[in-house]
């Protein structure tokens, strides 16, 4: 915990336990307690420790148990996992940067709106170089046609794009590497061809699985020098 307020609580209450020996017959201690008058707000946390201390698992389907259920925002949970581990394939020199805010989309009356917060930028002497973006979502390499489109939403796209022409944009032009990444699963497991954008040459994006059950690493085409994008292939 990083409340102070709980740390203090969490303290109090472990002196309280000091002298409670550990449990070494679950299910016949379980069977010993009571809930009497005035006790029932412990029924959470039985709940919570009979199902941790059962190995069990909830689901949404009639039982005999009954605990509050803890919902994660998996996307913001898969952006944070890739940008920890991710940071291990930077080459030096090159830095990772999370929740970049700098640019809007348009100009309105002299105020700037729709402020444009892609999830990564890996950067060098503090230019642009790779803008990418998490996407918790199923793609399927099998489905490689112009109607299922690997599963791929239009809307990443045009989001990415709006990304590459406002961070990637130098004196000379727009131009860079935009990646989208996905988790790896067993219907995804390889980088896709790379794609291209109409009348946007100098920009590549590409779509890459991130392993998250083993390898801990983003999956770089084996075939493509990313060495100028800061991405080591480990």
């Amino acid at each position: 915990s990083k409340s102070q307020k709980n740390i203090q609580l969490i303290r109090k209450l472990n002196s309280f336990f000091e002298d409670v020996p550990a449990s070494t017959q679950v299910a016949t201690d379980f069977q010993k307690v009571r809930l009497d008058r005035g006790m029932g707000y412990y029924s959470n946390a039985l709940a919570w420790a009979r199902i941790i201390l059962n190995n069990e698992s909830l689901i949404a389907n009639k039982g005999d148990n009954n605990a509050t259920s803890l919902l994660f925002p998996m996307e913001a949970v898969f952006e944070a996992y890739v940008a920890k581990h991710l940071a291990k394939q930077i080459r030096s020199g090159y830095t990772l940067k999370t929740q970049a805010k700098s640019q809007y989309l348009v100009q309105h009356e002299k105020d700037e709106w729709f402020q444009l917060k892609p999830d990564l930028l890996i950067q060098k002497d503090a230019a642009n170089k790779v803008v990418l973006d998490t996407k918790w979502k199923l793609l399927d390499s099998k489905k490689a046609n112009g109607t299922d489109k690997y599963n791929l939403s239009s809307s990443d796209f045009y989001q990415m794009l709006a990304y590459a022409t406002n961070y990637l944009t130098t004196n000379s032009g727009c131009s860079g590497t935009i990646i989208l990444i996905y988790p790896k699963t067993k219907t995804f497991d390889a980088p896709l061809p790379v794609f291209e954008f109409n009348n946007l040459e100098k920009i590549k994006l590409w779509v890459l699985p991130f392993c998250i059950a083993e390898e801990n690493r983003l999956l770089l085409p084996q075939n493509v020098d990313f060495s100028e994008c800061g991405l080591l292939n480990i």
